[in-house]
């Protein structure tokens, strides 16, 4: 799909810290001492020699010191018990730094099969889903390019090719996700399914945006408002969101803001792993080389589990990339 189960944890989370978020920002910018921050350099997106994930660990928000910090998000490489290619899982933020799709491009580019995430309708050629996701202005679709534009992003759709010989979809079609029970989460968030085959079950991006939940809605049109409003520009408000936004997908716990909603934990992550666990599996025993697995970050743990446990694999490397690179605090 063209949003995460992280981006749906973000939905509701958004909720909890705006109204902190919009007093600290105004407090700061009622400071007119405020120093103008420098742009960010290379070396803000290096991580420390021996900073390595821990098993299950798969995104970390790490305080900005003398060399910066930011979000990271994990990358690990395993090897099979009896022969078999290795696996990458490569975990994914849908809007980042350039600096990081750059990296991630490069693990992509040593994959001899990518797995990819992507709830598509079952006849949509990768190049028609990406085309549609990157122009119509659905509400999922629009916050991801809203949230690029505030904090100086690159939305994942845009800065990925996915249209590549060895890339493999991977993940539900969009009719499996709504027969699975999808379209009650598509009504929670007003997404519209990206294929005019269901446009009747929700009239379009704008009928389905007057039935979201009031808290829901109110929300989300308090944070366009404001992102417009206070985060247009670059400055010291922008980096001060950046950091709280970092700061709070760093300690999200996907699964239980999912739990809120029956079943979404089970649809949105087990039932999606599933898909990708049974692909991976046809593709073992004619593949040679690495399988990359490119999925967003909260599905990893699952997966890395299902990998060690039921497959016999076992992790052999793994590292950080910085996907939101913070500067370093400014000293006055």
């Amino acid at each position: 799909m063209t949003w995460s189960c992280l981006e749906g944890s973000v939905t509701h989370r958004l909720g909890c810290w705006t109204p902190w978020l919009f007093l600290s920002l105004l407090a700061a910018c009622s400071d007119d001492r405020q120093a103008s921050a420098p742009g960010l350099q290379p070396h803000h997106y290096l991580i420390k020699e021996g900073e390595v994930p821990s098993p299950g660990k798969f995104l970390r928000y790490r305080e900005a010191d003398s060399s910066g910090g930011g979000l990271d998000i994990a990358v690990t490489e395993y090897e099979s018990s009896t022969g078999g290619p290795g696996v990458v899982l490569i975990g994914v933020v849908h809007v980042a730094d350039a600096p990081y799709y750059v990296a991630v491009t490069e693990v992509l580019e040593q994959c001899d099969v990518v797995l990819w995430e992507g709830v598509k309708p079952s006849e949509a050629t990768a190049a028609d889903w990406l085309d549609e996701a990157r122009t119509q202005d659905r509400d999922l679709s629009g916050l991801q390019r809203q949230l690029a534009q505030w904090f100086g992003f690159q939305s994942q759709l845009a800065a990925i090719d996915y249209d590549r010989p060895h890339f493999v979809h991977a993940d539900m079609s969009m009719e499996e996700f709504v027969a699975a029970g999808g379209d009650r989460f598509l009504d929670m968030t007003g997404a519209r399914p990206a294929s005019g085959a269901f446009e009747s079950r929700g009239g379009g991006a704008s009928s389905r945006r007057e039935r979201l939940p009031n808290e829901v809605k109110s929300t989300w049109d308090a944070v366009a408002a404001f992102g417009e409003l206070a985060l247009s520009k670059p400055g010291p408000l922008r980096s001060l969101a950046r950091r709280m936004f970092a700061e709070t997908m760093g300690s999200v716990d996907v699964a239980g803001s999912l739990d809120m909603f029956p079943g979404m934990s089970d649809l949105i992550l087990t039932q999606r792993n599933a898909v990708v666990m049974e692909k991976l599996e046809h593709l073992l025993p004619t593949t040679e080389g690495r399988i990359g697995i490119f999925y967003g970050a909260a599905h990893m743990p699952e997966l890395e589990e299902e990998l060690i446990g039921r497959l016999g694999y076992r992790r052999v490397s793994g590292r950080w990339l910085r996907a939101w690179a913070l500067r370093p605090p400014i000293r006055r």
